[in-house]
């Protein structure tokens, strides 16, 4: 098992469009549930929403260091606490509600591969949560600057389901927090849709259409016409995220690519400072210093600066053990 530097997606294109989350913010509990769309199929038993997708993508986003199984299924180590922000959710309660829900779905996906082929994977989207521990079987923590105590970090290894996603669907790496905020469902997967799109159709997506898509096409007039007009009262919430609601159409502004990247660019800057603050975990350890660019070496190899900072092998040890 190889232990690394993050470096996942937020979420992928097809995980926003083939209706792998129901488009509200209050699931039901689904059973054998199949979703089919020109992209892709997926069959849902278990309760997932959007709040389950702010959740998840928010644990990819946070993710500070990643490692591989054998069968190729991902771990992560993480901050809930950070989770829990960029989720927009004031409850670590809630939170690991959510999680224990996503952890109890099971998923079969079916699509395209960005590789060849089609990817098709059935099971969890994540397996397991349990605290980081060091290789003398103490906890990793972090300082917590509110009450002066020390947090836990975790360790999370997603389902082979996910693994699979992520391995074989274009990537998006956007930010979670802006669509997080928005407190409608069916605005929410409004947005996730439009972001998993490069292009925009002529004229906009006509709205009553990719309401009906998204909640699926047997929902009745009248579920239909309550999705309309939830949308129109949260038509604030997806301006201010650069989507359009007008006469019917849906469009995406034309800065919005523009300052998304800015956006982008500032919270990956805002990353790095997080993880250069860690001196608990990163600092002290020098391989995982290395790993997250903190060792403050530059114009050499990382088997250099292993070699530098790390000669006895012990760091990458610890690394290993953090996520084993």
């Amino acid at each position: 098992m190889v232990t690394s530097k993050c470096n996942l997606p937020t979420s992928t294109v097809n995980q926003s469009r083939i209706g792998l989350f129901q488009a509200t913010r209050r699931p039901i509990l689904l059973a054998d549930h199949v979703v089919k769309t020109k992209w892709g199929s997926v069959s849902v038993s278990g309760r997932l929403g959007q709040k389950h997708s702010d959740v998840l993508e928010s644990i990819l986003f946070c993710a500070e260091l990643e490692a591989k199984t054998e069968d190729r299924r991902i771990k992560v180590l993480v901050d809930l606490y950070r989770v829990r922000k960029h989720a927009d959710i004031a409850s670590s309660k809630e939170v690991n509600k959510i999680i224990k829900e996503i952890m109890a779905a099971v998923v079969s996906v079916d699509f395209p591969s960005k590789n060849g082929g089609r990817c098709q994977s059935v099971g969890h989207l994540i397996d397991y949560i349990r605290h980081a521990q060091k290789s003398n079987g103490d906890l990793v923590t972090r300082n917590n600057p509110i009450n002066r105590t020390q947090r836990p970090l975790w360790t999370i290894e997603l389902g082979k389901a996910l693994s699979d996603i992520i391995e074989n669907d274009h990537w998006i790496t956007q930010d979670p927090l802006p669509i997080a905020k928005i407190s409608s469902g069916i605005c929410q997967a409004i947005a996730r849709h439009v972001r998993s799109h490069q292009t925009i159709p002529r004229g906009g997506w006509i709205l009553p259409n990719l309401i009906s898509l998204l909640i699926g096409c047997d929902a009745s007039k009248q579920q239909l016409r309550d999705r309309v007009r939830e949308v129109k009262l949260g038509n604030e919430a997806l301006q201010a995220i650069g989507i359009l609601v007008q006469d019917g159409r849906v469009n995406v502004e034309k800065m919005r690519n523009q300052s998304m990247r800015e956006q982008n660019s500032y919270q990956r800057e805002q990353n790095s400072d997080v993880r250069e603050q860690n001196s608990d975990i990163w600092s002290r350890t020098p391989v995982l210093a290395v790993l997250s660019g903190t060792s403050g070496t530059s114009g050499i190899s990382p088997d250099q600066k292993l070699q530098k900072h790390d000669p006895a092998g012990r760091g990458l040890k610890f690394a290993k053990q953090i996520l084993h």
